[in-house]
């Protein structure tokens, strides 16, 4: 499966990181990820996996929950 499409997500999709809603994670200090600046705080984790590296993005807005249209929307 080359292409990724036998997975959970095809390459180049959106996934939500979790099951049946968004992932959270907690920074308790501000953090630097990818050469970002990130402030301390909870954040939703959506990702776009590909064949050899994966895309990802932390969202503050937890409201968001497991909505990946709006995800889809914002990334392009």
């Amino acid at each position: 499966m080359v292409d990724g499409a036998g997975f959970v997500t095809p390459y180049g999709s959106i996934w939500r990181t979790g099951a049946n809603d968004g992932t959270k994670i907690t920074f308790s200090d501000d953090v630097t990820v990818e050469g970002a600046k990130v402030p301390a705080g909870t954040y939703l984790i959506f990702t776009w996996p590909a064949a050899t590296e994966w895309t990802v993005s932390l969202y503050k807005d937890l409201t968001l929950g497991g909505n990946t249209a709006i995800m889809i929307k914002q990334k392009r």
